[in-house]
């Protein structure tokens, strides 16, 4: 009996069996191509990860690592099957709740992979019947669900997810079903297979995946790949300095403005902060006319380690437990 159920498309490269408790070698097949929630990611879609770090990804050649994932990350999936059981109950006439048969790869656009969270299958078979639909689970903060979700519709990088494993393992429907705030469930949202944003995935992706990836070349960094600066440019002080060109010197002038301005801004807030807590004194809290707090200032106790101390009476544990890092610090310099 095959573990892939009837009218599912694509090639199963790997069956989840494989990788049910040691998600590496899944990890390591997810370097052969883009998975469909990464394809959102090099579209520019994504807050949380760039373009850049999927390239950086792809083109590794050592062991892949399955590092602990976020908080909510970890969350959404320790809660991916009791929002796929709820669904089954609570909407019957959609179908029976099979598990996904693994990582799949597109026969023809081979650089696009998806795997599926579940399937929804014909009731009254076993989960290895006829395939009715693809089922998508997420877990959705309230903030998110009400700043993202335009017209209570997923969010453009869940559209291109789905879309993806759509047109991977070639089926028609695709159901999304969101727990909200851990509390709430709406019912889930139908996405129907859409041809033409599967020729911009196949157009945009494959361009991607040979301008980059199969080169070797970086994609540009983005605003938010500026907390691995320091890794992607470790610094060659045998370089000659680069000579700024009028755009370089037009950045540097707003960079020393924004410097003056910031101070001016943390002098302006400590001296307000001054007068509050002169106003204060010895009371903990300024509240305005219907008793809401406004300001607190209360007592708090903090213990951290003192390095120096530790390192006058314990010089040897102090030694085995001091680490080495190297990063670069930006110095601006105000030429006359």
């Amino acid at each position: 009996m095959s573990a892939v159920p009837e009218g599912v498309g694509g090639t199963l490269v790997l069956p989840a069996s494989d990788y049910a408790r040691d998600r590496t070698s899944w990890l390591a097949a997810r370097r052969s191509g883009l998975g469909a929630s990464e394809t959102a990611v090099a579209l520019g879609l994504n807050d949380y990860r760039t373009p850049y770090q999927v390239w950086a990804e792809k083109i590794r050649t050592d062991d892949p690592v399955d590092e602990d994932p976020s908080e909510a990350a970890r969350w959404g999936s320790v809660l991916e099957a009791p929002v796929a059981r709820e669904v089954s109950r609570r909407h019957h006439d959609l179908g029976k709740i099979a598990p996904s048969p693994g990582l799949f790869r597109h026969p023809e656009h081979t650089w696009l992979l998806a795997t599926p969270d579940r399937i929804l299958v014909e009731r009254g078979r076993r989960y290895s019947g006829r395939a009715l639909a693809l089922l998508e689970c997420k877990t959705v903060g309230d903030w998110a669900y009400r700043s993202s979700w335009t017209g209570d519709y997923p969010p453009n990088p869940y559209l291109v997810q789905v879309q993806q494993q759509l047109l991977v393992l070639d089926m028609d429907v695709a159901y999304l079903a969101a727990l909200i705030g851990g509390q709430r469930m709406p019912a889930p949202w139908r996405i129907d297979r859409d041809d033409r944003v599967a020729q911009q995935i196949v157009e945009y992706t494959g361009a991607w995946w040979e301008q980059y990836v199969v080169t070797g070349r970086a994609p540009a960094l983005t605003f938010a790949d500026r907390s691995i600066l320091s890794q992607v440019y470790p610094g060659d002080t045998d370089l000659d300095a680069l000579r700024a060109d009028d755009r370089l010197v037009d950045v540097y002038a707003r960079l020393l403005d924004a410097r003056r301005r910031e101070a001016e801004a943390k002098a302006e807030r400590a001296a307000l902060e001054f007068e509050v807590q002169t106003a204060l004194g010895d009371r903990t809290a300024l509240v305005d006319d219907a008793g809401a707090e406004l300001v607190t200032w209360r007592p708090t106790t903090s213990r951290r380690l003192d390095p120096t101390a530790l390192r006058k009476a314990l010089p040897d544990v102090a030694a085995e437990y001091t680490t080495a890092s190297t990063s670069r610090r930006l110095v601006v310099k105000e030429v006359a």
